[in-house]
């Protein structure tokens, strides 16, 4: 009990009851920029510049735009084959067959590209909607064309005008 007592007598006053008022708080160190600190540290490195944020390119924006907008394909219809549901002896009525004046037509298409040094591959497209990097192509083709035609005109513009003024 003596020690209780003693511990009590002795114990500093701050660690009981509201803390004093009258102390000013500690503040934290003002945040000093590194790029107008004339301190360089050795193994520091800093890149100081403006931050402006991130630029997407307007042609893949408008690229990605176009691709979520685009009309998506019909699922391909499943037709059932009826053409040998027949009773009886007769058999199947039209039986499949290969179209040999197409195919032979189509060979005579691919020689000729081949021999011109043409691409076939767009002969066995089945899909002929574009991928968004096709897309990103067309629409890149068409701002410089628009970019062209703005210089065009501008430098029309300016030529017309001059040729306007009066000569003194």
């Amino acid at each position: 009990m003596l020690i209780a007592l003693a511990s009590l007598v002795l114990a500093p006053a701050a660690a009981y009851g509201p803390q004093d008022l009258t102390r000013p708080k500690a503040r934290p160190a003002a945040v000093v920029d590194p790029c107008q600190s004339a301190k360089v540290q050795p193994d520091v490195i800093v890149v100081c510049g403006k931050r402006e944020g991130y630029r997407i390119d307007a042609d893949v924006l408008a690229a990605q735009r176009q691709y979520r907008n685009r009309t998506r394909p019909k699922p391909p219809e499943r037709f059932a084959d009826t053409s040998c549901q027949v009773v009886g002896t007769m058999g199947c009525m039209n039986p499949p067959t290969i179209n040999l004046l197409a195919a032979a037509a189509t060979a005579a298409t691919m020689l000729r590209k081949i021999g011109k040094g043409e691409s076939i591959a767009g002969m066995f497209v089945t899909d002929p909607t574009l991928s968004e990097y096709e897309l990103y192509k067309v629409a890149k083709r068409e701002r410089e064309e628009r970019e062209e035609f703005a210089a065009a005109t501008a430098e029309l513009s300016q030529t017309t005008s001059s040729a306007q003024e009066p000569a003194e």
